[in-house]
């Protein structure tokens, strides 16, 4: 279950704050920036360090590559996904994506793909 969210401006100390309450509420961390999905752009997006990924479980950080294409819905989908599948873990979502955020709030309407043909008029 999703217990809490934490949103903010890149460097306000997000990182810090999620870190510690994760550690006192035994919960894993959700990323809810739609930069540090991404691989290989630590520059730039604060990226937790490889020390602070040791100390919790990171969700959906550095796993998409740059030249993938990544969306809202993905994104939704995937922390519905991960939710369900650990009813007994508990998750912060942590990150400074609006949309992504107000995605978990709000839900999505049901939007159908558009195909490529239809795409390339």
């Amino acid at each position: 279950m999703i217990i809490g969210i934490i949103t903010g401006a890149t460097g306000v100390g997000k990182t810090n704050c999620v870190l510690k309450l994760a550690q006192e509420l035994n919960a894993e961390i959700i990323n809810a920036d739609s930069r540090q999905v991404y691989q290989d752009v630590a520059i730039g997006v604060a990226s937790p360090t490889q020390d602070e990924y040791q100390l919790i479980k990171h969700h959906l950080f550095d796993f998409v590559p740059l030249c993938q294409k990544y969306s809202v819905g993905q994104f939704y989908r995937e922390v519905k996904e991960l939710v369900e599948l650990n009813p007994s873990k508990k998750f912060i979502v942590v990150g400074g994506t609006g949309f992504y955020i107000k995605a978990l709030i709000d839900g999505l309407s049901e939007i159908p793909l558009i195909s490529s043909k239809t795409k390339d008029k």
